[in-house]
């Protein structure tokens, strides 16, 4: 599988210092990705196309520009709080001997994954954050996104995990 890395600022970002594959820390080649790669400009629109609807089309993008709508939170994350509550019911109901590893349960460990995954999934899109030096997963960019800020999109990598 395969997803993007965005750079977001609130400046314009010139081409020739756009985020790039070899920016990346070691820390996510190690453990979210097998392999990455700055992408081309026929790409860019694709994966610019995919980030929109990831954010459910709540944003439009004008100019090298993302803005928001106010209801973006709300809409990215009605899914998959459903899923969150889903999983943390069945959490709750486990038995001590479950949750301690003495009785093996399927159910519970896909519970564990599910939650996890619906409360931040750590192989989506990613946000390089130029203006604080700092690559978030997209679930926690839109958690702090304050949707009357608009962002311009650098550069964007493609990796696979």
């Amino acid at each position: 599988m395969h997803c993007y890395i965005y750079e977001l600022s609130k400046e314009p970002i010139p081409e020739e210092e756009r985020y790039s594959n070899s920016d990346l820390p070691d820390w996510f080649h190690g453990s979210i990705s097998d392999g990455t790669y700055d992408i081309d400009a026929k790409e860019r629109v694709s994966a610019i196309e995919s980030l929109l609807g990831r954010l459910a089309r709540n944003c439009t993008y004008e100019d090298g520009k993302l803005q928001f709508t106010d209801n973006v939170k709300d809409r990215y994350f009605r899914g998959s709080f459903a899923e969150f509550k889903e999983a943390a019911a069945l959490l709750s109901a486990a038995s001590y001997g479950v949750f301690s590893g003495q009785e093996k349960s399927t159910e519970f460990a896909k519970a564990m994954v599910a939650i996890r995954f619906a409360y931040e999934d750590k192989f989506d899109h990613y946000i390089y954050l130029r203006d604080n030096d700092e690559l978030i997963t997209l679930d926690a960019w839109v958690r702090d996104l304050d949707p009357k800020d608009s962002f311009y999109i650098g550069g964007i990598i493609d990796y696979h995990w």
